[in-house]
């Protein structure tokens, strides 16, 4: 039980720095964290909504879309589901450059 706690506050923990990078005009220092923490947790919405900002943010429009993309798939084929509401809004900003 121990183990899931820490990995979910280490998961709120880095959104929560993403979050700030963003806000502050520091997208390209939220990429990285990003890009790690998705490849480890990829059903993440939250975090893979956050990644597609950062990427639009830094002039990676196209890799925002290819992780979306790639999202939609990965949660339909194992999970039966499509995004969130989050992560479509999202998607729908990125596509009119409104992020």
């Amino acid at each position: 039980m121990a183990a899931v706690e820490l990995e979910e506050a280490r998961l709120a923990a880095v959104e929560e720095l993403a979050r700030r990078r963003l806000r502050l005009g520091q997208p390209e220092r939220a990429v990285a964290p990003l890009r790690a923490i998705v490849t480890a947790a990829p059903h993440h919405e939250r975090l893979v909504s956050l990644l597609m900002t950062a990427f639009f943010r830094v002039g990676r429009q196209a890799e925002a879309l290819e992780l979306y993309e790639r999202t939609r798939r990965l949660l339909a084929d194992q999970l039966g589901v499509s995004p969130g509401r989050e992560l479509q809004a999202t998607f729908e900003s990125v596509l009119t450059a409104r992020v």
